[in-house]
């Protein structure tokens, strides 16, 4: 799946038409002096104190009224019914604002995108005196794939770290931006922006358990060799990389303070491989508090991504767990198990370490034996180890806590097979298996 981007004015809008058509009828039917600049004061050539007047009539009426090119609201949701996430990134005028103003144009500018049905995840605002760079640096911030743009020096800047499709317009046909992809209108849009992304090797589309059936074993083989070329060549979210750091840091700090209330001892120390490579942590489940003698015990240098539920956003220490990299799923709901199931995978792919619990709730090993078949999905399709590990003892403050660390196991031999029922249940099994008992050995 790939992070696309659309810019506002000028490419949701037809800026260029709205500044000529309205500037002629301010400035005078025969005012225009040059109609390849970008801002109507040099369009019509007038001073900075008539631009303002001009915008001081026609910017309530653009901003609220104007009329957002055709075909984008389709555009939108078929891009998100494929899984891709949108963003806006935009520097129109007063939005980066504090105050009043700068709340209006936000306000009026979300009312306006709803009005028109399109849909999308995040909105990002810019200073519009420096759009290029700071641009630029939401496109690394926010690893995006493909920026829909239309202003020139953006382009030329973005170009560099994202692939970009031109919308033409009056102040950008002279410029030569090399092969990048442009378009008059969005007609086509869902094509074009799939050729570009197919043809940027920045596409790859995720394929559900029934769509995987209808593969050949060797379609099927070129599709897994795909997927993991795919994530080992996509850079990390530079967020996940913040979120490391701060793990590291909080952990220090944290550590002597999680033994102090925990008393953790760990047994098997000799299975976490010395070596820094990725790694998937599982163990059963006993409290809410789990992470905490686990990190005590791992240490800071390997930054663990625990995968949590939704729910744990509702505490006070949700804030800790998101500053420090745990991935969020609400379980009922399809997208989020799948843009987790994308984050674990790239993060698998690229050195990182996740720690799971198989059992997916607190429920107890006595209660509930079955492990989820999602753990048993991501080793196989990544092919890294599982290391299992057994919790012993009550998760509770000043109570003795052991962690029983087992041997990795190594699922690699299926990581080209069909993920057939029989064959997660079989991992799956012998996962959980290894998990009791290391939970029931006597330490």
């Amino acid at each position: 799946m790939a992070n696309i981007a659309f810019d506002v004015d000028g490419v949701m809008t037809n800026l260029a038409k709205f500044q000529l058509d309205t500037g002629r009828k301010y400035f005078g039917e025969d005012s225009v002096k040059d109609p390849t600049k970008y801002d109507v004061k040099d369009i019509f050539d007038v001073s900075k104190e008539e631009r303002e007047k001009y915008w001081l009539k026609y910017i309530w009426p653009y901003c609220i009224t104007e009329e957002m090119r055709k075909n984008l609201s389709e555009l939108s949701k078929k891009l998100k019914e494929d899984g891709h996430k949108i963003y806006i990134i935009t520097g129109r005028v007063h939005t980066t604002e504090d105050g009043i103003r700068g709340k209006l144009f936000r306000k009026m500018l979300l009312s306006w995108l709803k009005k028109n049905g399109f849909e999308y995840d995040e909105i990002i605002y810019v200073n519009e005196n420096n759009s290029a760079e700071e641009k630029l640096n939401a496109c690394k911030e926010n690893n995006i794939d493909l920026m829909i743009e239309d202003k020139k020096e953006n382009i030329e800047v973005i170009k560099d770290v994202s692939s970009v499709i031109c919308v033409n317009a009056e102040y950008n046909e002279n410029a030569d931006f090399g092969d990048i992809v442009r378009i008059d209108n969005f007609d086509n849009g869902y094509e074009v922006i799939n050729s570009v992304l197919e043809k940027d090797n920045k596409s790859f589309k995720l394929l559900s358990n029934e769509e995987m059936d209808e593969l050949s074993q060797d379609e099927l083989k070129k599709y897994y060799e795909k997927m993991r070329e795919y994530y080992k060549n996509k850079p990390l979210d530079p967020n996940l990389k913040k979120q490391e750091k701060t793990y590291r840091v909080t952990s220090k700090v944290g550590i002597p303070l999680f033994k102090l209330v925990f008393k953790p001892h760990m047994f098997g120390k000799e299975n976490i491989p010395k070596e820094k490579t990725s790694n998937i942590y599982v163990s059963n489940h006993l409290g809410s508090l789990d992470q905490f003698p686990i990190i005590s015990m791992l240490g800071p240098d390997s930054p663990m991504h625990f995968l949590a539920a939704s729910t744990l956003l509702g505490l006070k220490r949700a804030l800790l767990y998101t500053k420090t990299g745990a991935i969020f799923v609400d379980r009922n709901d399809s997208q989020s198990r799948k843009e987790s199931k994308e984050k674990m995978m790239q993060i698998l792919l690229n050195g990182g370490n996740v720690f799971l619990f198989p059992e997916g709730t607190r429920k107890g090993l006595e209660k509930n034996g079955k492990a989820q078949n999602g753990v048993a999905y991501m080793a196989i399709r990544t092919g890294v180890p599982v290391i299992p590990v057994g919790i012993q003892g009550e998760m509770k403050p000043f109570r003795k806590v052991k962690l029983n660390i087992g041997e990795p196991l190594d699922f690699s031999q299926y990581k080209s097979n069909k993920p057939e029922k029989e064959i997660l249940d079989k991992v799956s099994k012998e996962i959980m298996d290894n998990i009791i008992m290391l939970t029931n050995e006597n330490i």
